[in-house]
């Protein structure tokens, strides 16, 4: 059984890092709608800006949720809730429900997509800027 895997929680700070950006990258999107009456320069930035933000929390969400999978599979997590004398009936149950739902979740392949293609458009849009400023 390898217990190398961390179960620490990242440190508040971190956290907050990354919840700003995913905040960030919302308000980033939606000001979009705003900003196309004022300025091409700032529908750019504001896309730009939201684009990178939600690329790294995007990445930082696929990366947790294959922790925890690799956490519950590592130390067969869902196979110990048996043996645990101290739950009733109605705790094994929760426990294995919130464990088989991380492991059978789609959500890593979700924030993978989202990263994927989010970054796919990112150097769509650079190129064509860089197209548009040539012409």
């Amino acid at each position: 059984m390898s217990h190398e895997l961390s179960t620490k929680i990242a440190p508040f700070k971190v956290r907050m890092f990354y919840f700003v950006l995913a905040i960030l990258s919302i308000i980033a999107y939606r000001s979009i709608i705003i900003l196309n009456n004022i300025s091409g320069f700032w529908v750019s930035f504001a896309w730009y800006l939201g684009t990178i933000s939600i690329t790294i929390y995007y990445l930082h969400r696929y990366k947790i949720s294959k922790k925890r999978l690799a956490i519950i599979k590592a130390y067969k997590l869902d196979e110990k809730i048996e043996l645990l004398s101290v739950l009733d009936v109605h705790d094994k149950e929760a426990l294995h429900y919130l464990l088989e739902s991380l492991e059978s979740s789609t959500e890593r392949w979700n924030y993978l997509l989202t990263f994927s293609t989010t970054i796919l458009a990112l150097i769509a849009g650079i190129i064509l800027d860089i197209i548009n400023l040539v012409k």
